[in-house]
């Protein structure tokens, strides 16, 4: 009898085994956490959707949010993200809390973007030079008339200075030291565009890959040099920066190999 019961007890463990196996597995789901800037939310919710096609042991979350460069960076720092998509370099603010933390990050390059210079669709001005555009953002030129273009205020629209497109503005056509005017009003991303989109008096600015296709506004060209994508690849767009993606050094591999995909999706989209 003893005999019996042992060897039932044994093949009751063996026909377990199969569903303890894919108890298992199923709980083998690894997380990847992403907090990125708006500039490049869509890359990454369809790489992320294409890669978890791929490998379905791999979950992926993508978040973003207004500020969302310096909010990437500083969630990895802190642990709370495992990928930072940010269109700006990390700050002095970044730079001290990842020396409180005793910790590193490391930035790989997905994309070149550009800041472009929007304004209402309606607005005859077509070009202006990265000095009238300091002009106009300090105040010095207040009129589209001053441009060649309507007798009408110039509205001034700035994001936000915890933006990448602010910092890349910033440096680029203030040269990093000039005020914007104050009469200028502080929008977050969305709002700015839709300020170009409405106000027929508004100039703005904003990343390129949030305005293409926006038929709602015209992008201004600047020195003669359109921004597009052969211009933001070659670089002869002025106003430029790059995309990144920011992780922990020695981040797992799993994190690593979904940054490699990414980049080799952007490099499939371009032209």
């Amino acid at each position: 009898m003893k005999v019996f019961r042992m060897l039932a007890v044994i093949a009751l463990v063996l026909s377990m085994t199969p569903a303890l196996a894919q108890s298992e597995g199923a709980e083998a789901t690894r997380y990847i956490q992403v907090r990125a800037a708006s500039s490049m939310l869509a890359l990454l919710r369809t790489s992320a959707e294409s890669y978890m096609e791929r490998h379905p042991d791999i979950a992926i979350s993508v978040t973003g949010s207004q500020s969302g460069s310096y909010r990437g960076i500083k969630s990895i720092i802190e642990g709370t993200s495992d990928i930072g998509g940010s269109s700006s370099e990390p700050d002095e603010v970044h730079i001290q809390l990842m020396e409180k933390k005793g910790v590193k990050v490391v930035g790989d390059i997905v994309q070149n973007d550009a800041v472009v210079p929007i304004i209402h669709a309606g607005n005859p001005v077509t070009g202006l030079t990265l000095k009238q555009l300091k002009q106009i953002y300090t105040g010095e030129i207040r009129n589209w008339s001053e441009v060649g273009g309507k007798d009408m205020p110039i509205h001034v629209v700035s994001q936000l200075g915890n933006t990448g497109a602010y910092e890349t503005w910033s440096k680029i056509v203030l040269e990093g030291t000039a005020m914007v005017t104050k009469n200028a009003a502080f929008l977050d991303t969305v709002s700015a565009v839709k300020s170009a989109e409405t106000n027929e008096g508004t100039i703005a600015y904003s990343g390129f890959t949030n305005i293409t296709g926006n038929q709602s506004v015209k992008k201004v060209v600047v020195d003669g040099i359109e921004a597009n994508e052969r211009t933001i690849r070659d670089s002869t767009f002025q106003i430029k920066r790059s995309l990144a993606l920011y992780t922990l050094e020695g981040a797992p591999q799993e994190v690593q190999d979904f940054v490699k995909y990414v980049q080799t999706q952007a490099n499939q989209s371009k032209p």
